[in-house]
């Protein structure tokens, strides 16, 4: 069996993290299978991909805007040849690899930075390969032509979070958007699948040697404090290590991203500087990052994808502070009916709000809503459909 996966998303860390356990996942439960992932962005390597796919890297990066040169007149001209040169990029590949399943990630429910090519690329692989095509989105959410590209192109999505969860985004839409959405998911229920959380499950819950170290250090509380893969709310980690000078009876995990720039690390390293309950990280691998949230009382975040299912799945207490999208406002609601949380905005993450927070969530008593255990089967789940 042969899978080519189309990977362009902008959002990098999420969906590259989502990605990698997706192809452990595909490797583990069809041995044979054989992975050629098409990618456009550098962040992705921040993570072992090349040991479970081949990868093929496409011109011009994750984002066709950051090439574009010159006067206005001459952009469509210089659109033109950079789509031409990747679909040529594309069509070579798989009219060598001849896939059996063409994979999209966040393709039709999310349009990543060069959705304009989709179009080109879904007909030459429908018309010319004549192979299955396959969606793969974290959540359900509403994009153009939505009805019209899940008609025409895609055999199976896959909506990578549990069904009940996934269908209360759209009370979070607008009227029209929600409308839209609604009448996709009811006419092409056998075609879209919910496969639950998608993540790289760990062996163990927790590590007790962390545990072990915050004891010897003679710290009443250890709280794990993380803004994921992108630059957003810088706040949340200037507020944390601010925050820390009042909780010195505390240790400070605090990861910093690793889209951090060196002169934000620079920043962020003064902050820190002379705090002995603060560990500041540039970046934490997964599993890294794994074994310090099981062994954390708090977990401190923004609410993408994987830090939301992560909080969950180690039913920590949280304060939330999500991004302002929809999506992770969306989520931070969610997660308060599972685990004891309390939500801050990002204008109002300052260090004494953050403080009088983390103080109220241990306070919390935990929501009584259960959470099946194939909510995070995801990637087992994924494969079997593909098989």
């Amino acid at each position: 069996m042969k899978i080519a996966i189309y990977y362009n998303n902008a959002d990098t860390l999420g969906h590259a993290t989502r990605l990698l356990a997706l192809l452990k996942g595909i490797k583990e439960n069809i041995p044979r299978c054989r992975i050629v992932l098409l990618a456009g962005d550098v962040v992705p390597m921040f993570l072992p991909l090349r040991g479970f796919t081949e990868v093929v890297m496409l011109p011009y990066g994750a984002d066709w805007k950051g090439n574009i040169k010159g006067e206005t007149r001459k952009l469509s001209n210089q659109i033109g040849h950079m789509f031409r040169e990747r679909f040529a990029r594309v069509r070579s590949v798989l009219k060598g690899f001849h896939p059996d399943i063409f994979l999209v990630d966040h393709f039709p429910f999310g349009q990543g930075p060069w959705f304009l090519e989709m179009p080109f690329i879904l007909d030459y692989v429908k018309d010319e390969l004549g192979c299955k095509v396959f969606g793969s989105a974290g959540y359900l959410n509403y994009a153009e032509r939505l009805y019209e590209n899940v008609d025409h192109y895609f055999d199976r999505i896959l909506v990578h979070s549990p069904r009940p969860l996934a269908l209360t985004y759209m009370k979070h839409l607008d009227d029209r958007s929600a409308g839209e959405l609604t009448r996709v998911v009811r006419a092409f229920k056998d075609k879209i699948d919910f496969t639950g959380f998608v993540f790289d499950r760990p062996e163990s819950l927790a590590d007790g040697r962390l545990r072990d170290e915050r004891w010897k250090k003679g710290f009443e509380k250890m709280v794990l404090v993380s803004r994921g893969g992108g630059v957003w709310n810088d706040r949340i980690i200037v507020s944390a290590l601010l925050a820390a000078r009042k909780k010195k009876e505390w240790w400070f995990i605090v990861c910093c991203g690793p889209a951090t720039g060196a002169k934000e690390m620079r920043m962020y390293n003064g902050l820190a500087r002379g705090a002995g309950n603060v560990k500041l990280v540039h970046f934490l691998p997964p599993e890294d990052f794994d074994r310090y949230l099981a062994a954390a009382d708090i977990g401190v975040s923004l609410t993408g994808y994987n830090a939301a299912l992560k909080l969950l799945f180690f039913r920590k207490r949280a304060v939330l502070v999500p991004h302002d999208i929809s999506e992770q406002i969306w989520r931070a609601k969610l997660l308060s009916n599972y685990i004891p949380a309390v939500i801050l905005t990002s204008k109002n993450a300052t260090a004494d709000r953050l403080v009088a927070a983390m103080e109220a969530v241990l306070k919390k008593t935990v929501p009584r809503k259960k959470m099946p255990a194939d909510w995070f089967e995801g990637a087992s789940q994924t494969a079997g459909i593909l098989a």
